[in-house]
């Protein structure tokens, strides 16, 4: 089996790296969004503590 990858433009890639930066600073904006982030992705429990699959 042989994969092939689409090499992407120098504007495609700076304009993907300004968007993942701009989700990661709106995540770590404040500890509630981070928190949420973490929860909505299954990172943390409700209580806040790490979920047992990643202790």
């Amino acid at each position: 089996m042989v994969a092939v990858i689409a090499k992407r433009s120098a504007a495609e890639v700076r304009s993907e790296v300004r968007a993942i930066k701009k989700a990661g600073d709106q995540i770590n904006k404040s500890p509630r969004s981070a928190r949420a982030f973490l929860r909505k992705n299954g990172f943390i429990t409700k209580d806040n503590k790490v979920a047992s699959q990643y202790r």
